[in-house]
């Protein structure tokens, strides 16, 4: 009987530390875990998934989402670590249930090192393709951006840049790639009364760098109370959005309009440009090739 218990207490602790060992291999090394349990194929199948769909999804989520703060990339980030320890979960389950065989420690090895040169050449790519230097060449995007000021941009067209954002687009009038700041866009209500460009009903002040939260809180009551013009004015024939090239507010009142979906108003990065100049240069969305990290 003790010989019995003896054994049976051996198995727990040797199946104990099988789990745990699986369990921190799959966390260290995606996919590892489930080798070492004996399911070499599941093993292959979640690293090729965490190469393929985990690690380039969470990129493409910090690039779209980055701008809306540090709330929802902090929900991104919890919501990959328990991905990440589920799956270590079931290949500690699988290692503590035994029935598989377990590989030679080389072909461990091998996996690790894939894995680990599967996620350095991802990384590379994804810098090289995602990721762009620019520097600001003019005092136009200022209290946004100084001149002089070095970014690290997000080169993606998935972005969708919000008030506030430097901006990389293309310019259509002579086809140059520079940086601009967003002043309207993600279908926000556009209108020029006295002088004034109102978004979302709120005047614009561009000399001000803090007014995003303020416009996004206006964007829904100014939706109501813009409801009836616009679609008194697309009834009429007339149009929805800008058709021009700039948007002027030292002109005469126009609007309200409302901003396609992915397109913006902003400031370009150019010397005849700036908070003392009343005006917008308005942007497609296919023009747009990336944004700031701020």
């Amino acid at each position: 009987m003790e010989v019995q218990t003896l054994r049976s207490a051996r198995e727990k602790e040797r199946t104990a530390r099988a789990a745990w060992t699986a369990f921190f291999l799959s966390l260290a090394f995606p996919g590892c875990g489930h080798s070492y349990a004996g399911r070499c194929g599941l093993g292959a199948a979640w690293s090729v998934a965490f190469l393929a769909l985990v690690l380039p999804g969470a990129v493409l989520a910090c690039v779209v989402w980055s701008h809306h703060g540090t709330a929802l990339l902090a929900g991104l980030v919890t919501g990959l670590a328990v991905l990440e320890v589920l799956g270590a979960a079931g290949a500690a389950l699988r290692a503590r249930r035994g029935g598989g065989r377990k590989p030679p420690l080389w072909v461990l090895e091998a996996h690790a090192a894939i894995v680990v040169l599967g996620v350095a050449l991802e990384a590379r790519w994804l810098a090289r393709e995602w990721f762009g230097h620019a520097r600001v060449e003019t005092d136009a995007l200022e209290p946004a951006a100084r001149r002089g000021e070095g970014l690290v941009l997000v080169t993606s067209r998935y972005v969708r840049p919000v008030h506030g954002d430097i901006v990389l687009f293309r310019d259509a009038g002579d086809g140059r790639v520079r940086l601009g700041r967003a002043i309207a866009g993600d279908r926000d209500i556009i209108a020029v009364r006295g002088g004034a460009l109102l978004v979302n009903g709120v005047p614009l002040d561009l000399t001000r760098a803090d007014q995003r939260r303020e416009l996004e809180l206006a964007r829904p009551r100014e939706k109501l109370r813009a409801g009836l013009p616009l679609l008194m004015a697309a009834l009429a024939g007339g149009r929805a959005e800008p058709d021009e090239r700039e948007v002027r507010w030292d002109a005469a009142d126009r609007g309200p309009f409302v901003l396609p979906g992915g397109d913006v108003i902003l400031v370009p990065d150019a010397g005849e440009w700036g908070a003392a100049v009343r005006r917008g240069l308005l942007v497609h969305k296919q023009d747009i090739l990336g944004r700031a990290l701020r």
